[in-house]
């Protein structure tokens, strides 16, 4: 059986699961390594915190004198504080600016988000995609318009006019390769053995319009490179 969800091993441990968009299998425990799972599980990566990697970038290629950049999140999703940490150490490295944390759980916390922001002197912020953000994007976008904050969002759903870019796995994409290993799986092949595979097809979506009301000039560069561009 080719299944999913976060309870299904447990129910039953002989199922096979397909997992979709996990960040990275081996370090949440999946997968022994990524080409021999080992398991009942396999599926594919979204490895999001090589994409918040990728959305810091695109941060500061849109605003290139951003010294310090801020990352909104929701503890409540799956993301810790720790393990953002981990990562902030290597991405002030590779981006040679200060990186620091901000939490919302829910919309109330967002204007004292803001008011942190400015008080700490954030120029570019990247917002990860959860339920809270979702639902509330029009109020963030909002905020951002506001105080001028130039952001970057996990897909082109939460661009409603403040938000600058998002950059994200093509979801659709990641859905049908997801079925091509369920296939597998049902002509008999063990999940153990079917490689973890990691999402490649990525969507950059700039909006120029909110560009425009945030004042900034969008590099060439970023244009052309870009799967959308929102005039």
């Amino acid at each position: 059986m080719a299944c999913a969800g976060a309870g299904c091993q447990e129910r039953n441990p002989h199922c096979a699961v397909v997992a979709i968009g996990v960040d990275n299998p081996v370090d949440m425990g999946l997968a022994a390594t990524m080409a021999r799972p080992g398991g009942n599980v396999t599926g594919i990566s979204s490895w999001a915190g090589e994409l918040v990697a990728k959305r810091l970038q695109v941060v500061r290629d849109l605003v290139p004198n951003a010294r310090r950049i801020g990352i909104l999140f929701n503890p409540e999703a799956g993301v810790t504080r720790a393990g953002l940490d981990s990562g902030i150490v290597n991405w002030e490295r590779m981006l040679g600016a200060q990186i620091r944390a901000y939490e919302a759980r829910a919309p109330g916390d967002f204007e004292g988000v803001f008011a942190a922001l400015a008080r700490d002197g954030i120029q570019g912020l990247v917002v990860l995609a959860d339920v809270n953000t979702y639902t509330h994007r029009v109020r963030l976008n909002e905020l951002c318009l506001q105080r001028r904050m130039p952001s970057v969002w996990g897909s082109r759903d939460f661009l409603t006019g403040g938000g600058l870019a998002s950059y994200q796995s093509d979801w659709p994409a990641v859905f049908r390769r997801a079925a091509t290993l369920v296939d597998k799986i049902l002509k008999g092949e063990k999940p153990a053995e079917i490689p973890f595979e990691q999402a490649t097809k990525l969507e950059l979506v700039i909006d120029k319009k909110a560009a425009k009301a945030l004042g900034i000039t969008v590099p060439q560069a970023l244009l052309l490179s870009a799967d959308e561009v929102i005039e």
